[in-house]
């Protein structure tokens, strides 16, 4: 049991921090716009580029793309953290056999 039980201790913080690690992934990721990209024919082919920070044109729509990708990634890896917790909760510590 007590193999079991930091297996069980290893994923949950292996998980965990990479969780961690693709929610901020996503929470940093952009898409740059292509240079074509520019003025009305821009606009009526439906790409919404904004400004950054620096000045650099970013693909708005793309830019969500990439981030919902890397959020899902990182929610994955959140549920398997939970499931490999519940399952710790649930194997029975060694002062609990002996009884």
């Amino acid at each position: 049991m007590e193999i079991l039980k930091f297996v069980l201790t290893v994923v949950v913080v292996l998980s965990a921090v990479t969780s961690a690690f693709l929610w901020v992934k996503s929470a940093r990721a952009k898409v740059l716009a292509d240079s074509r990209t520019s003025g009305v024919g821009a606009l009526l082919d439906g790409d919404i580029i904004i400004q950054g920070k620096n000045g650099e044109r970013i693909d708005l729509h793309d830019t969500f793309n990439e981030q919902s990708r890397w959020n899902s990634y990182a929610a994955y890896s959140a549920a398997v953290c939970a499931l490999a917790q519940a399952l710790l909760f649930l194997v029975p510590t060694a002062s609990c056999v002996a009884k």
